[in-house]
């Protein structure tokens, strides 16, 4: 049996990912059968190695604002509306 090469061995360091999903939904109903909805989707997500052992909930979070973090936004609009005869 051959020794393990060094690139085939698993890093020594505690890699972390943080995420964050928001949703907010706005709903409008002004008679009925017609209602507005206003959504709002916003993601963020990054990697990184921790300082020290244990949960550290204010790097956590600055870990959303440092270099590499990912952010994603999204709006949907939709009208609905209700003809009566």
């Amino acid at each position: 049996m051959s020794p393990a090469r060094p690139e085939d061995l698993p890093p020594d360091v505690d890699d972390r990912q943080a995420g964050l999903n928001v949703n907010l939904i706005l709903r409008w109903e002004w008679r009925l059968g017609s209602t507005l909805y206003l959504v709002y989707a916003h993601q963020s997500s990054n990697d990184f190695v921790p300082s020290a052992r244990g949960l550290d909930f204010g790097r956590e979070l600055s870990a959303f604002a440092s270099a590499g973090s990912v952010h994603g936004d999204t709006f949907l609009l939709k009208m609905d509306l209700f003809e009566a005869l």
